[in-house]
């Protein structure tokens, strides 16, 4: 997330407005037929234009063009105001939406909306929901008031929430029965947080802090390790820290914008604020300190690569242009490089394969 997330305490104000849309939409009202109907292919969340309240939910089938938007198509009515992560659990997917404070519950099948989990305080004050995993029977979700939220997989309510101990939880990861959070700060520019909370799930407590380098915001577990990006002041001072079994590992300097795994390597991207080249390289994961490698040319499209996944043996990086246009996915294999590439809506951040 680029500079604007400093602005996210204008959410604030914003969630009475977001809450009033989605309290006005009639959840059992006449839905259109599921457009994608039996096929296969690949969900990809769009946070749309900021304060714009145009997030949005396309499907790229296997065999034919993108259908944008299907959440509106399906469901009658628009996705929300910054629509941040999406996980699959079971034969569901589960969005938070950061700006109109609600986790969205769909059916993996045909997008069709199954629930509205509200993300509010006791104020109904927006909590503003960031990031979601699922560990065991529940669904965990970041939220940037502090708190990480615990929600039941089976009756999908609220069972808890846990106050982190840090400033504007970000990114959550899981690693041998830990929930590892970062505490990015964000909010509290340029005081930001240094902190990764190690929350054990069984008493759904904060065991320990884990000091990092400031602005901690991505991270991922891998083979048991937890691998965390701090961001800095968003100059050329990003730090990529190890952390397993709670303790701290080993950190190298690098510029990495989001990273995902496979076969052994890290694969990352990474672009400049402002000017500069894009980055498409990969990382070997047992020595961080070695030399990294690009792992595709850079498509002459591509403008600002923000996130990156990795399905199978393919690899798909989310261009998000200048946040207001279009976005397009650029489509990789590890060994053949770049294959293709598709328009999406605005802001593509986060790919679920259907089947």
């Amino acid at each position: 997330m680029d500079k604007r997330i400093l602005n996210f305490s204008k959410l604030l104000v914003l969630s009475i407005i977001a809450l009033s849309f989605f309290a006005c939409g009639d959840n059992e009202s006449t839905k259109l037929p599921p457009i994608d109907n039996g096929k296969d292919g690949l969900y990809i969340l769009c946070e749309g234009v900021f304060q714009h309240n145009n997030s949005a939910l396309d499907f790229y089938p296997t065999d034919s063009s993108i259908e944008k938007d299907i959440f509106q198509t399906v469901n009658s009515m628009g996705l929300g105001e910054t629509a941040n992560d999406m996980i699959k659990v079971g034969n569901e997917l589960w969005i938070a939406v950061s700006g109109s404070a609600t986790v969205m519950i769909l059916n993996l099948s045909d997008g069709a909306l199954l629930k509205m989990i509200p993300i509010v305080n006791e104020r109904g004050v927006n909590r503003q929901p960031r990031h979601l995993i699922q560990y065991g029977n529940y669904v965990y979700l970041t939220c940037f008031d502090g708190n990480v939220i615990k929600i039941s997989v089976k009756n999908k309510e609220i069972s808890g929430i846990l106050n982190t101990k840090g400033r504007n939880p970000e990114g959550i990861a899981t690693a041998k029965g830990k929930i590892y959070v970062t505490n990015s700060g964000g909010l509290d520019f340029p005081n930001y947080d240094t902190s990764v909370s190690v929350i054990d799930p069984t008493t759904f407590s904060v065991e320990k802090l884990i000091k990092v380098k400031d602005n901690p915001q991505v991270i991922k577990a891998y083979n048991n390790k937890v691998y965390v990006v701090s961001t800095g002041d968003y100059s050329d001072s990003y730090r990529l820290t190890v952390i397993e079994d709670g303790e701290k590992k080993d950190s190298v300097d690098m510029n990495i914008t989001d990273f995902a795994f496979y076969n052994g390597f890290l694969y990352y991207i990474y672009k400049p604020w402002g000017s500069g080249k894009a980055t498409l390289n990969k990382l070997d994961v047992n020595n961080i300190h070695s030399a990294p490698v690009e792992f595709a040319k850079v498509p002459e499209k591509l403008v600002t690569p923000y996130r990156i996944c990795i399905i199978n043996d393919t690899i798909y990086v989310c261009d998000n242009k200048n946040a207001t246009v279009s976005g397009e996915v650029f489509v990789f294999n590890n060994n053949d490089g770049f294959l293709y590439s598709f328009e999406t809506s605005i802001g593509p951040n986060t790919i679920i394969k259907k089947k």
